[in-house]
């Protein structure tokens, strides 16, 4: 779970500067309001420099930037844009506070893909990096507070109706079908492909959303 998070951190902080890291609001902010709680306790300074420290120095991570904008990936975010349950999706969590429109949007601009519209209703330090993909991950992961992120996690689910509704919406029929897709697009398997190759733990990401949502993954991981 935590390497899926820390890859679309990635992406998001590639595609513009991520506001000093304000989550972004609209309507009630309800949604947003918690989620920020969870960017308050991360170390996203120290993030961002590993992020660009990677980009400056490391071979095989530019690589990775470099892909991010081959046709091949960018087909990938078009297919899953297009799948109505991820639309679905997002105009769940734009309801309930969450601008993931906003979010998305920045992504497209830095990729040169169409943005997408929301609902009407809606208006420097240096650090020692390890290298590769497999040390970018392994070094942000080390940042990160997993017990305080697994004790607020906790706190949410149980304080928190906005919240809680808004994980009960991962464990829908709906998004099992955004995960069947995913498991059957082309893009999404090349992908998968190269992260295996580069050390990425995919299969721990399958894990978790087998064991924690209760989701079927039929990804040849």
């Amino acid at each position: 779970m935590m390497k899926l998070a820390v890859t679309i951190f990635a992406v998001l902080a590639l595609s513009t500067p991520m506001d000093a890291y304000h989550v972004p609001r609209v309507g009630t902010g309800a949604l947003a309001d918690e989620v920020q709680d969870f960017a308050d306790i991360l170390p996203l300074d120290d993030m961002v420099a590993i992020l660009f420290e990677y980009m400056a120095e490391d071979a095989e991570f530019q690589k990775v930037v470099a892909y991010v904008q081959t046709p091949e990936f960018k087909n990938l975010i078009s297919d899953l844009e297009a799948m109505p349950e991820v639309r679905n999706l997002m105009d769940y969590a734009q309801k309930a506070g969450l601008d993931v429109y906003y979010l998305v949007n920045k992504a497209n601009r830095y990729l040169g893909l169409t943005e997408l519209t929301p609902p009407a209703v809606f208006a420097n330090v240096n650090y020692k990096i390890t290298g590769g993909v497999r040390g970018f991950l392994d070094d942000v992961e080390a940042l990160i507070p997993y017990e305080k992120v697994r004790a607020l996690y906790r706190q949410k689910l149980a304080t928190s109706k906005v919240f809680a509704d808004f994980v009960e919406q991962l464990k829908t029929p709906a998004f099992q079908r955004i995960v069947d897709g995913l498991c059957s697009n082309s893009n999404f398997n090349a992908l998968l492909a190269k992260a295996k190759a580069a050390g990425v733990d995919v299969a721990a990401v399958k894990e978790l959303l087998q064991r924690v949502l209760g989701l079927n993954v039929p990804c040849g991981f």
